[in-house]
């Protein structure tokens, strides 16, 4: 008799080892089994085979500690599957931002970054040759054409020749384009163009040109700092009869670095 009972203890301890809970379901295929069961399509049957549709509410716990989300065969230790796009994950932690990237530190600590390389806008520009008369520190506008890598994140206005940048941080700025003058006989000029952040000046760059009816089409490249929603403009100087006061092509590229 004491071997029957003892039988019946260990078959009993077994099962309860093996034993599966499931929540809201009668038919548990994991550790533990929870269902939603949010609409009658999401329900678990009773018993048989549970189907990707019937998981779509589904959270499991398995024996070897996956977690499966939205499915009930996880294959690592956090297994997400959503029927809808962007709607598997959220974290917010006051980093979130549009067109953020999830970034760990060196222990895995995770956090919404903006990552290089990941913003550019482009104002590129093609005017009649036309030379000025006046002597300004002269924006230009009217660019021909604009390029931004998302329309969600900052902006960029060929019209008013504006880029509002999205993100506080350095970027890399290039002025390129076509100067010229005739007003210096044969003597050089100077091409000063500048870059503005809303209305004021914060840099700008130099070369000498060599005399009238020779145009020079230089480069210039910086990185500076910007704040999220300063508004960028470029002006070329021609306060000077020494300065170049002709602008027929320019371009100006900022790129998010960091």
């Amino acid at each position: 008799m004491n071997k029957i009972i003892l039988t019946y203890i260990s078959l009993l301890i077994c099962n309860i080892c093996m034993a599966q809970i499931g929540i809201n379901t009668e038919n548990p295929k994991t550790l533990l089994h929870i269902d939603g069961a949010s609409t009658p399509a999401t329900t678990n049957p009773p018993t048989g085979n549970i189907s990707t549709a019937q998981a779509a509410d589904d959270i499991v716990i398995t024996h070897q500690g996956n977690v499966g989300i939205g499915t009930i065969a996880p294959t690592t230790k956090l297994d997400i599957i959503s029927q809808s796009a962007g709607g598997a994950i959220r974290i917010a932690d006051t980093t979130e931002g549009v067109g953020k990237m999830l970034v760990s530190d060196a222990n895995g600590v995770g956090t919404w970054g903006s990552v290089i390389g990941s913003w550019f806008a482009i104002l590129n520009g093609s005017w009649p040759i036309t030379y000025q008369t006046s002597t300004t520190i002269r924006q230009l506008t009217n660019f021909t054409t604009s390029v931004i890598s998302n329309a969600l994140q900052g902006s960029a206005n060929s019209s008013t020749g504006t880029i509002q940048v999205p993100y506080s941080g350095r970027y890399r700025v290039t002025i390129t384009g076509h100067w010229g003058t005739n007003r210096v006989g044969n003597n050089p000029y100077l091409v000063a163009p500048h870059i503005y952040v809303n209305g004021t000046s914060v840099w700008n760059g130099s070369i000498v040109g060599y005399s009238n009816n020779w145009g020079i089409s230089p480069t210039f490249v910086s990185i500076l700092t910007f704040t999220a929603g300063n508004n960028i403009t470029v002006r070329t100087n021609e306060t000077s009869a020494s300065n170049a006061n002709m602008v027929d092509q320019c371009s100006l590229i900022l790129e998010f670095i960091q």
